[in-house]
This record gives structure tokens, sequence and C-alpha cells, in this order.
């Protein structure tokens, strides 16, 4: 993401004290005085936009307030992030309705300012594959697009069948999302276009819908297994792309990491005291791989970063990932 400038409306003496302190050369920081207002936060957001990123703290204002100022953020483009301190089920509910990702509380403040880093480097960047997405729901594209853009995934997001299947032949897509709860959605016409182009084939697609638009029945008797096996809740979407996309991107350099300490039993030792090293290596110790060289050192350094890098990206969404108590249960499989 191309970010010029960031402003801050907060009420928070730590994160204010950050932001103040912060150097992010070729950003310009602004803050809003606090108490702050619908009328006050629009006057200092007009000139935001595609390139401003705008960091609200939620317990400053009320709900209406904040609603007021990320409807404004999506209307001039701008991208938002949530500060606050407590992240509860009516929290989550909100941005899940508002359509933003972003939650930073006290303690992972520390890393906003080098996730901010991680976006601006990686900006325009479209490296990791493209994902082509049918939906015209703007909370839903949104959570979306900021789950993959920050993994260097681009989107293609289109809102009418017609624009999906213009824009399939010239794209080659890692992944296809469907929104069924798109409007004017006609499953019949997507099933019957889908089987007439083999490019639907090419990726693997995955179905989802609101689970206030109704039971899956019409789903299940459509024919859209040839296609997909299971039908998701956005909810469940999200956690899916969260733990999917991670581990393509962690597991490379988890990888390098590891090659890069490949001594003969080392796993086995992980967690051995001292004593237990030796009797077990012994003298053998010193015929190991020798680690410490001009060339590995280095490298062990820039893959704990880029492990350190992925860690920074999930941080402020990993509460999109849900949990084994308090998943959802909404998806049906075809």
């Amino acid at each position: 993401m191309n970010i010029s400038e960031i402003f801050f409306l907060s009420n928070n003496t730590s994160l204010t004290n950050q932001s103040r302190c912060a150097v992010l050369p070729g950003i310009q920081i602004r803050h809003l005085s606090y108490p702050f207002d619908k009328t006050s936060a629009t006057l200092f957001l007009k000139e935001s936009g595609t390139s401003s990123m705008v960091v609200l703290d939620i317990e400053a204002v009320s709900l209406e307030t904040s609603e007021h100022i990320i409807d404004l953020c999506r209307t001039q483009g701008a991208r938002v992030i949530i500060f606050s301190t407590v992240c509860d089920a009516e929290l989550k509910k909100f941005l899940l309705r508002k359509g933003v990702a972003d939650i930073f509380n006290e303690r992972s403040v520390q890393y906003l300012w080098p996730y901010l880093s991680l976006l601006r480097e990686q900006h325009g960047s479209s490296a990791a594959g493209t994902i082509l997405i049918l939906d015209d729901a703007p909370c839903v594209t949104d959570i979306i697009r900021s789950i993959l853009q920050r993994f260097c995934y681009s989107t293609v997001i289109t809102s009418t069948l017609q624009d999906f299947f213009e824009e399939l032949p010239h794209i080659d897509p890692s992944l296809i999302l469907v929104g069924l709860s798109t409007k004017k959605f006609d499953i019949q016409a997507f099933i019957k276009k889908a089987h007439g182009d083999p490019a639907v084939r090419r990726a693997p697609l995955i179905a989802y819908k609101k689970p206030d638009d109704g039971i899956y029945i019409h789903e299940l008797i459509s024919g859209i297994s040839r296609y997909t096996k299971v039908i998701l809740s956005p909810v469940e979407l999200y956690s899916l792309l969260l733990h999917l996309i991670f581990r393509r991107e962690i597991a490379p350099h988890l990888g390098a990491l590891s090659s890069s300490l490949d001594f003969t039993g080392f796993s086995m030792l992980s967690g051995s005291p001292l004593s237990q090293m030796y009797y077990n290596l012994g003298v053998d110790l010193c015929s190991e791989e020798y680690i410490f060289t001009e060339e590995k050192i280095p490298h062990i350094h820039r893959v704990i970063e880029n492990i350190s890098g992925s860690l920074i990206k999930v941080e402020s969404i990993k509460w999109l990932a849900g949990n084994n108590e308090t998943r959802a249960t909404c998806a049906t499989y075809v």
C-alpha cells in the first residue's frame, strides 16, 4: 500500500506518544486533538484519500461517530486501523459489519510502525498471485482484500457474473472466491457458464454465503458441488484464508531456518539440558556442520527477520482466525 499520510484520532496516551515520536520517511503524521465529534472528524479527514491510513481509537468516541468516520474513510478510499484496549464480541461484530480487519491494542501497538513499514515496502507487489472474487458487498471484499494484500496477493473484484467471466480468461488465479449472496446472483446461470469455461477449474473455487440469507438447500441441489466441496460463511472464509495464506508464507522461512541449523539430531536435542547434549554428542559435536561462517550467520538473521515480518502481518488480524472454542459452525459441505 502506498502510504503518504497517517491520520490519528485518539485519546490513548500510549498510542499518541508513540505516534508523535514515530519517524517514517516520506509519511506525514497528523493528529486531531481530543475531544472530537462527527463534525471535527469530517473536517480533519477531508484531505484523506487512497494513500491515507486512518488510526481510530474507537474508545474515544461513540459507536455512532466511529461508524461515521469509517464510512467517510471508505468513501474517500482511506484505510482504517482500529485501536482498542478491549476486543470483545460486540466490537468484532461491529467491525465485521463495517468491513474493518485491523485491530491493535496496548500490547500489540508496538507492531503498528513495523506493520506500516512492511505495507510500504511491498506497495504494488503481486508476486504471490492473484485472487479472483465475485462479490458486491464492500464490507466483505474489504476484509478479504486486507487479508490478501498484506501477503502480496493482488485481488480482482467483480460484482456481476458477466464481469467475473470477462476477467477470468485474462488472469491465472491462485484462488477463486464466489459470494453466493451477491445481488442478482443466478446460481444456475453460473453453473451453466462455468460448465462451458474450463478456466473455472484452473484454481480451487471457494463458495460462501451470509447465514442470514437462508439455508443452503437451493445451493445443495443446484449442482455447485462440481466446483466446490464446501459453502462457508464470510467469517469462516476469513479464517480459512488467514490460516491458509499464513502457512503458505511462513513455511518456506521455517524450512530455511531448519536447513540452516541442520545438525545431526538437532530436533531430538531440542529442550535438552547441556549435560544431556554432551552425553549424546560428546566429542562428536566438533564433527557437526560448522554454522559460524560469514555466509550462514547473516542468512539466519535474514530468515528470522522474514519470520518476524510474517508474524507482524497477522498481529492485527489474528482475531479473524477464530479459535477452537468459538469457531463458526455453519459451513455446509456439498
